[in-house]
């Protein structure tokens, strides 16, 4: 896990606390003692929290305002992908309009802002791994909502700010496609997933030792932020693969590792096999050179990313 330069007295919000990325970014700071972690979420009020359901709009920026910490990070999300075909509201509220007040918080209190994005914003055509600066265009609600929140905050002159663009998120925390499937296949002897859909799959904990990374590397002991590197940037896993090809290596991985699961067989299916109210982009290939080169970290494979999660889970697991 990366270290960082950073002062004892920096304070760092976490907009969210029980996610997936926020919950690995909790474990993350925690860490690092010289840093203070303040939480946001509309579910957790415990030690360190501070209570906000972040469609409240109004709410958020006097909050930010009142703390004013050195550095917030947003780890809030609407993420059910295929609800929100019907939730289109609610979710251009938490990933459009809330990230923006967000934003303008951190420029009025002269604040970083780290914001993190998908793979959904681009079409999934072809089968090259899209760039920063690849045209967008979601292909569903949820992507289109994540691209308008990016929008928002690029918009907003004179912030300092990172977002991060990363795909097929899983981790110990939450529900994610790993856990669902673990759990699928130790009550069925068949399952059939689809194969024609190709990304990176990234655990959370491997987006959190990113965003240290990016602390590391933009930070100057002048208390500024690089301003050459401030922008947009793709991170995942190393590696691809598509959906079905990471099912198989979960419970291959999984059996090995002493777990008794009732799956036999396990079908690759196109995506029409499968129809969901949101399309899916066939191709999420994130090209992660940029990030790289800048912040001079290589992220695991998503093989050895995969396995780590499962031990942590399967030896949590009775």
């Amino acid at each position: 896990m990366p270290k960082t330069p950073l002062p004892p007295n920096t304070k760092v919000l976490i907009m969210g606390r029980e996610g997936q990325v926020a919950s690995s970014l909790r474990r993350a700071l925690k860490d690092l003692v010289h840093l203070e972690q303040t939480f946001f979420d509309q579910d957790y009020a415990g030690e360190g929290a501070h209570f906000l359901d972040v469609s409240d709009l109004k709410a958020i920026k006097p909050l930010i305002i009142k703390l004013k910490p050195d550095i917030i990070i947003n780890a809030t999300a609407y993420t059910a992908v295929d609800k929100a075909e019907t939730e289109n509201e609610q979710a251009l509220v938490i990933n459009a309009h809330a990230p923006e007040v967000m934003a303008l918080a951190a420029r009025e209190i002269g604040s970083l802002f780290i914001h993190y994005s998908t793979d959904y914003v681009f079409d999934g055509a072809g089968h090259t791994p899209f760039k920063e600066d690849h045209f967008c265009a979601p292909l569903n609600t949820y992507g289109a909502s994540k691209r308008k929140g990016e929008q928002n905050i690029i918009a907003i002159p004179d912030l300092s700010y990172f977002i991060v663009r990363t795909s097929w998120v899983y981790g110990p925390d939450g529900q994610n496609f790993l856990k669902t499937m673990l759990r699928l296949a130790a009550e069925r002897e068949e399952l059939g997933v689809v194969d024609d859909q190709i990304g990176s799959p990234t655990s959370s904990d491997q987006i959190a030792a990113a965003t240290l990374a990016i602390l590391k590397q933009s930070y100057h002991d002048n208390q500024e932020w690089s301003k050459n590197l401030l922008g947009v940037y793709h991170f995942c896993a190393d590696g691809f693969t598509s959906w079905h090809g990471f099912a198989e290596y979960i419970f291959s991985t999984a059996r090995d590792l002493g777990a008794m699961l009732k799956i036999k067989k396990l079908n690759a299916i196109p995506t029409t096999a499968y129809p969901t109210p949101a399309k899916r982009p066939a191709n999420s290939r994130l090209d992660t050179h940029k990030f790289t080169a800048t912040f001079r970290y290589q992220p695991e494979s998503w093989q050895i990313e995969t396995e780590r999660v499962l031990k942590e889970l399967l030896k949590l697991t009775p």
